[in-house]
């Protein structure tokens, strides 16, 4: 006779929505003047306690497959899009994570002290840059990978996409647009 056990569980608690001021990412759309205009990328983390914001827009997304990183994302590469820190605008409170990173750089992974979720990467020798973790974004598809850095740490398994440019290890800083 074959038994089952039936377990007990809570509801399933919806994931919740981003408030409405909120919503939105960059794209370039032809405005009422006929230019064109750019719109607010915006994120946050998994329980809502976190959202960022920015008019600008991204410098580049890298996938990164440091030991660090593999921790961050459980195992894969991070995917991390770079934005100048001065047009950033984070509301709700995030906890530091500081270490020094393979680069030797001093870094700072800020998280969401309630849900855990990964936000954003800062480094000590670039105040000027803020990366944050592409899963976050509202829309994700703005964060299309450029590069992949790291990649002699990547496991064996690693799907690293050739078509993309990448470096062993830490590549220049990215530049900021004029």
């Amino acid at each position: 006779m074959l038994m089952q056990a039936v377990v007990a569980r809570e509801p399933a608690t919806a994931i919740p929505q981003p408030p409405a001021a909120f919503l939105g990412a960059y794209h370039l759309h032809e405005g009422s003047l006929g230019r064109e205009e750019a719109t607010m990328i915006s994120g946050g983390c998994l329980c809502g306690a976190v959202r960022y914001s920015t008019n600008d827009e991204p410098i580049l997304t890298r996938l990164c497959w440091c030991r660090l990183c593999q921790y961050l994302t459980t195992g894969n590469a991070a995917v991390s899009v770079c934005f100048p820190s001065k047009g950033m605008t984070i509301t709700g409170e995030t906890r530091d994570f500081q270490g020094i990173a393979d680069s030797g750089n001093r870094m700072h992974r800020r998280f969401c002290p309630t849900c855990g979720t990964q936000l954003f990467s800062e480094g000590e020798a670039r105040p000027h840059l803020i990366f944050v973790r592409a899963g976050t974004l509202d829309d994700p598809n703005i964060a299309r990978p450029s590069a992949t850095i790291w990649t002699s740490q990547a496991p064996a398994w690693a799907c690293v996409d050739a078509s993309l440019p990448s470096w062993e290890g830490q590549p220049p800083p990215p530049t900021l647009p004029n």
